[in-house]
């Protein structure tokens, strides 16, 4: 049998000593080794602090836009522009729904792979140049803009389709397209909208590519108004970049409605009737104003020719643009703010209200006027300088003067003849200046112009030649370097009417009210009254030239003019007058271009206009 030995017990003593000392086993490790190691240490943990607050606070914003930008899309809603009504309520524009086609430029470069296939089917789509749209992606600010609008105006139909095609980074958003109810009634007061072009964005930041603004008339004066607020929608996405849901993070708000002192049915009746003349005078310029005299309230402002504002929001009657911008007749000019004309004529009141006031006459001093004067020619003795009359006007004092239209009344009281020495150039320029002719008038319009109004100094510098009498002689009949807007033009005729005071003249009744630029009352109350009677008689002697206007149901005080102008070749027709005589409501001003028959081609117009005032406002 065999027995099991008994096991040695191990120990480690004894096996340390059998291999060596144990001083050479238990030798220390050195000093350098830790402190390599703390610094080891030390190093990763900075590396790894400054990347978490690279990546958390520097970058942080970026890569959490970067990582939402997968999962969300954050859209700008349009909001529909202020509507503009007139002074009852009468909407002169509307906001059409529609839609428009935009490009997420974030998107965009992030499917860069995709890129050339997204544009070219989009463009192929709404049949856009390719190479355009690449260039405005090349030039858009990404830290201004992340959309870029591609198209307006898109239909139903056509949005949805492209919507079925689920091109990425390309969206359909709900947009709005201005629509002007009155085609060419209202064009040079109302202007239009376009979208902004690069001179816009740089002068107004809160503007953004694609926005549609104000370009010209109110639509422009009052932009900010009118222009809505756009709201912001986030679309979420999943993770085949499909949206799912939508949310609403700011509502947009929808400009401001802008109320007018405009008359739609005037203005309609106006532009009806003076357009009718126009054709049937084979004439295509002139102007149509009316106002309130003692308020300065507009009711009613044309423009000929005027344009349909409709081809500049419509896309698709963009061809109908450059016709526009380039015809000779220059349909978008805005005659009565714009327009310089000789006033003829119609200076004539003001004219007689100075000679008055400054006592160069009485209103018992006649001058015989029998188709002419002459005056002595310096350079030869033999051909005397002749100033004609329209027509023989017989003794005119200043009443019949202004309802004949006498010429040669006003070279005695304006240029001086035989024994009466006139105002002269300087107390004429004065006197213009009184009224105001020589600066804007402050409409609520862009674009005015203003007065030229001579005096000697001026020509000589100008032309060299000196200042003689026969040119005081033309501007005291409003020809000549005279030359003053349709809108100053109505305003002077405004304050006659009212007695004195000089209004400002508005169209938004909205922003406005009436304001006094000036009361010259106290200077002119003692003639003022004279000024009135000589234009009542324009209409209510068998002699005065709108005697036509006899028979109206209000008494009309009024003053025909008539100026030659490109070198005597052509002659521009005016009416200004104001109804009723004794408590003024209207104050309303034609002007025909070029007209066949002078003065005769314009009362017409007016009287049917202050028929129609008379029996659908004065009741």
């Amino acid at each position: 049998m065999f027995k099991r030995k008994k096991d040695k017990k191990f120990i480690f003593d004894e096996c340390v000593s059998t291999i060596g000392s144990v001083d050479s086993i238990e030798k220390p490790v050195s000093n350098n080794v830790f402190k390599i190691a703390l610094i080891f240490l030390l190093l990763s943990f900075t590396i790894v602090a400054f990347r978490l607050i690279q990546l958390n606070i520097v970058k942080g914003a970026f890569y959490i836009d970067r990582s939402e930008s997968n999962v969300t899309r954050e859209v700008k809603t349009p909001s529909p522009r202020g509507l503009i009504i007139d002074r009852y309520g009468v909407p002169l524009v509307e906001n059409i729904p529609t839609f428009s086609v935009v490009i997420n430029v974030a998107d965009l470069f992030l499917n860069n792979d995709q890129k050339p296939y997204i544009i070219k089917t989009i463009s192929n789509i709404l049949n856009l140049n390719e190479v355009a749209i690449e260039e405005k992606l090349e030039a858009i600010n990404l830290e201004r803009n992340s959309e870029l609008l591609i198209a307006k105006n898109i239909n139903l139909e056509d949005a949805l389709f492209i919507k079925s095609q689920k091109l990425p980074s390309i969206f359909i958003v709900d947009d709005y397209r201005r629509h002007y109810l009155y085609p060419g009634t209202f064009s040079h007061i109302l202007g239009y909208t376009a979208e902004v072009t690069k001179d816009d964005l740089k002068q107004n930041a809160k503007l953004d590519l694609g926005d549609d603004i104000g370009k010209a008339g109110l639509e422009l004066y009052y932009d900010e108004y009118l222009r809505g607020k756009k709201g912001t929608l986030i679309d979420f996405k999943d993770v085949r970049g499909e949206i799912i849901e939508n949310y609403k993070i700011e509502k947009g708000e929808s400009g401001h409605t802008l109320k007018l002192t405009i008359d739609a049915e005037l203005q309609q009746f106006f532009y009806d009737r003076m357009s009718l003349a126009l054709n049937n005078l084979d004439r295509t310029s002139g102007v149509g104003l009316a106002i309130n005299p003692q308020t300065g309230e507009i009711l009613a402002a044309l423009s000929f020719p005027s344009f349909d504002n409709n081809a500049f929001t419509n896309d698709d009657r963009s061809n109908e643009r450059l016709p526009l911008l380039t015809d000779p007749q220059r349909p978008l000019f805005n005659r009565f703010v714009s327009g310089l004309y000789n006033p003829g004529s119609t200076i004539k009141p003001l004219v007689a209200l100075a000679a008055l006031t400054e006592k160069v006459v009485t209103t018992k001093d006649i001058f015989f006027s029998k188709g002419y004067i002459e005056v002595p020619n310096p350079y030869d003795a033999n051909n005397p300088s002749r100033f004609v009359d329209w027509r023989p006007n017989g003794w005119v004092d200043v009443y019949s003067s202004l309802a004949k239209s006498s010429n040669i009344y006003y070279y005695y009281i304006g240029g001086g003849f035989e024994d009466t020495v006139g105002l002269g150039i300087k107390r004429l320029n004065l006197w213009w200046q009184k009224f105001l002719l020589d600066v804007p008038s402050g409409i609520d319009l862009r674009g005015e112009a203003v007065g030229f109004l001579p005096d000697p100094e001026e020509k000589e510098i100008r032309s060299g030649s000196p200042w003689r009498v026969g040119d005081t002689y033309n501007v005291s009949i409003g020809q000549g370097d005279l030359s003053i807007t349709p809108i100053s033009l109505i305003n002077y005729i405004s304050t006659i009417a009212n007695g004195g005071k000089i209004m400002s003249p508005y169209l938004s009744s909205s922003h406005r009210e009436p304001k006094v630029l000036k009361d010259i009352s106290p200077e002119i109350k003692e003639f003022i009254g004279d000024i009135q009677k000589g234009m009542l008689d324009a209409t209510t002697k068998d002699y005065g030239t709108a005697y036509i206007m006899h028979n109206l149901p209000v008494q009309v005080g009024a003053k025909t003019g008539s100026a030659q102008v490109s070198n005597n070749k052509k002659t521009n027709a005016f009416f200004v007058g104001f109804a009723p005589y004794k408590n003024p409501a209207i104050a309303i001003l034609v002007l025909v271009e070029d007209a066949r028959e002078g003065s005769l081609n314009t009362v017409p117009i007016a009287k049917e206009v202050l028929y129609w005032y008379a029996t659908n406002r004065l009741k």
